[in-house]
């Protein structure tokens, strides 16, 4: 007896196919024929299965620390921006959030550093305490002037501002000498 793969029409049965509600209909194949480009497009979802990644990390790998960095310049916090940095704390207590204020004056800062305290401490506290069980220890409030990174940054920055308007400098000087050569 000879076996064959050959499937014909009248093997698949009756087609069925959902309608533009997405209710289920059938038909005959001829049915199906007339309606098929009417048809939602067809989806196919494939699983892929990776290899897995090596669990020795390479010698020079390093922690990425879990940390949220803020950024504020200026006057005091409006509300919506503090309810919003009071929201993220409250929703990732397993990193620390540093919030790096470049206040205007000492007495904003301080105004700032209440203000951020004062919202996010007494909200939040008592929520990560009884939820978690965690100190609250995921908050600090930095000076951005007197913050070592900050510093360093800033050294970097001037430096290229320096030598940006160096070249700039040397490059009118040198248009200025072509200018200005008399025979």
């Amino acid at each position: 007896m000879k076996e064959t793969s050959v499937t014909s029409k009248k093997q698949l049965g009756d087609p069925i196919w959902p309608d533009q509600l997405g209710q289920w209909k059938f038909g005959s194949y001829a049915d199906f024929q007339q309606i098929k480009n009417q048809l939602p497009i067809a989806i196919n979802h494939e699983i892929i299965t990776l290899g897995s990644i090596s669990s020795v990390p390479p010698a020079q790998a390093t922690l990425i620390p879990q940390q949220i960095h803020y950024i504020w310049v200026g006057e005091v916090i409006p509300k919506n921006l503090l309810e919003n940095i009071t929201k993220n704390v409250e929703n990732s207590p397993q990193y620390k959030s540093i919030i790096h204020v470049d206040a205007d004056s000492s007495t904003i800062f301080k105004e700032i550093k209440r203000q951020l305290n004062n919202k996010i401490t007494t909200k939040i506290f008592e929520k990560i305490k009884s939820k978690l069980g965690y100190k609250m220890s995921n908050i600090e409030i930095r000076d951005l002037h007197e913050d070592n990174f900050f510093l360093i940054l800033e050294t970097q920055i001037q430096e290229k501002c320096i030598n940006i308007f160096a070249q700039v400098s040397e490059k009118i000087t040198q248009q200025q000498q072509m200018y200005y050569v008399t025979p």
